[in-house]
């Protein structure tokens, strides 16, 4: 191994160290940090190094567990010490294409330069672990599908005969899910991705396929979305078919819209309708109007996009006929892509979620015209962010009336008994939660 490649190696696990430790100790997004580490990375060691960190985030708690069976005194778990070990052990337990010595060498060399007194302690504890961890992990398999206490907690309470399954799935790597918009995407996509039917214009990609390879994807062709977040927009405008007005001019709010996938796809469902995209944060929302000039030029006119707070809407009531509320939520039904989020949630900033959407609820609510249909869902798996928030809100409301969402389009995901739905990460898709809610006709 010469010294350039060498250095190279090194860099590719320094930068999942940073991350590491960026997640860790300033609770910054992975995707947030990654980018903006690996800037310098080789293609190929962007995609190692990416994967590392995918396997320290989906197996941390059989990581650590190892590290207190064979350390007196362990590091602490915000330590640079911790993470260069994790790193270690990830590769050594879940990284077949690296070889063993390679993993304690690399890791090694690692902490000579970024925890010097301490690379011998690391060396020893991953000298041990080869020698006997992996007979610890076998006996103590369930170490494999471990969540925080407190979300373990949660899932136990919500779905008591689900728990450990949901856990499991939660921790797998998730099926990457686009929509496809135009033709130029189609011929690729025949040849590297499989319809999902009967949803229009969804695939799933073949394992190993690049999405940034698809032809035309700055132009939005076609993007990612995952089949439970296609849903929501699709639901929505089955509701509006159904109801017979596919071809009115209605006026729609998106009301939490950035980044502006569910906007999209409003657009292309509602041929004639009028659509308000609101955020209320001034960057997200030129991310959404740059999303919604990219992919749809020739919409701009009955497009419009504003700066927003849900919780003090700037709207006049019943103004809309149709709303999408994709409320801001914990993001905890996203894990199988986004894993970070199980190391970044806390049960604090999980209420705090709750509050805020209570708040905003009833506003968007109060929007809707007589007989008009709101959407609401978030992406958490939790029912205080679901059920309990929409049956609260159904306590304080004599206006609102749900719809069966089974009535109106119900291919994938459960039905609850109250006509929500559900979908679950142990389908291989996002787990959503989704409510139709309709004010009622005959107001005074």
């Amino acid at each position: 191994m010469n010294s350039k490649t060498n250095k190279q190696i090194l860099q590719a696990r320094l930068v999942a160290l940073d991350v590491l430790l960026d997640i860790f100790k300033q609770k910054q997004a992975l995707d947030t940090s990654f980018d903006a580490k690996s800037k310098d990375l080789s293609a190929q060691d962007k995609k190692f190094s990416f994967a590392l960190l995918n396997f320290v985030l989906r197996h941390t708690a059989a990581i650590d567990a190892v590290i207190c069976q064979y350390m007196d005194k362990p590091f602490k778990p915000n330590s640079i010490e911790r993470q260069i070990l994790r790193i270690g052990l990830a590769q050594l337990f879940f990284m077949d294409s690296v070889e063993e010595f390679a993993c304690i060498h690399t890791t090694v060399e690692l902490a000579k330069i970024r925890a010097k007194s301490s690379f011998k302690v690391i060396n020893a504890v991953l000298r041990t672990a080869q020698e006997k961890a992996f007979d610890f992990l076998e006996e103590n398999d369930e170490l494999m599908y471990q969540v925080p206490a407190w979300l373990d907690e949660v899932l136990t309470r919500d779905y008591p005969q689900k728990a450990a399954s949901i856990k499991s799935a939660m921790l797998k790597q998730g099926k990457v899910y686009v929509r496809l918009r135009a033709r130029p995407a189609q011929e690729f996509l025949k040849k590297n991705a499989f319809m999902v039917k009967p949803l229009t214009g969804a695939w799933e990609l073949k394992q190993g396929v690049d999405v940034n390879t698809i032809p035309k994807l700055e132009e939005f062709s076609v993007y990612v979305q995952d089949i439970a977040s296609q849903l929501v927009g699709y639901t929505l405008a089955a509701k509006i078919e159904q109801d017979g007005k596919l071809e009115d001019k209605l006026d729609v709010l998106d009301m939490c819209a950035a980044p502006g996938g569910k906007t999209i796809q409003l657009v292309d469902m509602l041929p004639y309708a009028n659509i308000t995209a609101c955020d209320n944060n001034a960057n997200r929302l030129k991310t959404l109007e740059s999303n919604l000039q990219n992919a749809c030029p020739d919409d701009q006119a009955r497009l419009n996009i504003v700066l927003n707070d849900a919780t003090k809407p700037d709207f006049k009531e019943q103004s809309f006929d149709y709303i999408l509320l994709d409320a801001p939520c914990s993001g905890l039904g996203i894990s199988r892509k986004h894993i970070d989020v199980l190391h970044l949630r806390t049960p604090e900033e999980v209420k705090s979620v709750v509050e805020l959407q209570k708040q905003i609820l009833p506003k968007a609510f109060n929007l809707l015209k007589p007989g008009g249909v709101m959407m609401y869902s978030t992406c958490s798996l939790l029912k205080d962010e679901g059920e309990h928030q929409v049956n609260e809100f159904l306590k304080n409301n004599d206006k609102a009336t749900i719809i069966n969402i089974e009535d109106v389009y119900h291919e994938f995901g459960k039905i609850t008994k109250e006509g929500f739905l559900r979908t679950f990460p142990t389908e291989n898709i996002d787990g959503f939660f989704m409510a139709l809610i309709q004010k009622n006709r005959n107001l005074r």
